[in-house]
């Protein structure tokens, strides 16, 4: 979501801009990049099908400093993830939606 009065990006969705408080709000695409603000390597096999271990990171948008998304970073080598790392998003899909995972660039 973008607020069309200030630009400002809002996530998760909402219908009000927490910036300038407009109500003229609407989808917007982003540009799918961002840098690790954190990140942890999970081992623990939560569930009988998950692969580990697996790497999961909060990116923080290029589009809007603060934006940040909490998702799966698929990675070979994990000694290469650090933060401030860039990375660009890719979408999995699971079921009938589409998950949200970041690679690093």
């Amino acid at each position: 979501m973008a607020c069309n009065a200030c630009d400002y990006r809002i996530h998760p969705p909402q219908l009000i801009c927490p910036n300038c408080l407009s109500r003229d709000v609407a989808p917007r695409a982003a540009s799918g990049r961002g840098t690790i603000y954190s990140f942890t390597i999970n081992r623990q096999q939560w569930l009988p099908d998950l692969e580990v271990p697996y790497a999961l990171a909060i990116v923080e948008l290029d589009d809007q400093p603060g934006v940040r998304i909490t998702a799966q970073l698929r990675c070979e080598d994990f000694s290469q993830i650090a933060i401030g790392k860039s990375v660009a998003v890719g979408f999995e899909p699971r079921e009938d939606i589409f998950m949200p995972t970041f690679t690093l660039v």
